[in-house]
């Protein structure tokens, strides 16, 4: 666990993906405080574990959106920078959506790409039905491609499935 953002993200890293804090605590050089906030997770990324997450989004009657990311993937950095922290993204995910994001080596986020079979291609973008656990959707890397483009798929998401009744 780290001890800056308490992510559980450490297994086969020298740093936090999360917070860019170094394995036993040291702090990172400017430079690489700089990249990492720079590609760090979006602010409203729920921290909670992945069935208290959607336990939240039953209560809320709100869809799970979920993010698998890999560190080595580049494409996962630049979700990070020009989609999620997009402001109209912003909005339009945490008026309508819990997010999870997680990166592919923490526990949680290994045991969410073995249960859901992504691990192949990261990173994962779905949307999991908190009522029955189902995914619903998963869009193919490269779908979310800026901010224009996320906001359309979430859009169309939300046109064909209605937010769950919150309970």
């Amino acid at each position: 666990t780290c001890a800056k953002c308490n992510n559980q993200n450490f297994p086969g890293r020298n740093n936090c993906f999360s917070c860019g804090l170094a394995k036993g605590g040291a702090g990172a050089t400017t430079k690489n405080q700089a990249i990492n906030e720079l590609f760090r997770a979006p602010d409203y990324n729920e921290v909670s574990p992945f069935f208290q997450t959607m336990e939240r989004a039953k209560s809320e009657g709100k869809w799970l959106l979920v993010n698998i990311q890999q560190a080595e993937a580049f494409a996962s950095h630049v979700l990070n920078r020009d989609v999620w922290r997009d402001e109209t993204v912003q909005d339009l995910v945490t008026e309508n959506f819990v997010f999870w994001q997680r990166d592919n080596l923490s526990t949680e986020g290994d045991q969410f790409c073995k249960t859901y079979k992504c691990g192949l291609e990261l990173p994962h973008i779905c949307m999991i039905d908190p009522r029955t656990g189902r995914s619903l959707k998963a869009w193919k890397p490269g779908k979310f491609s800026d901010a224009a483009a996320a906001g359309e798929l979430l859009f169309e998401f939300m046109d064909r499935f209605p937010a769950p009744v919150a309970g």
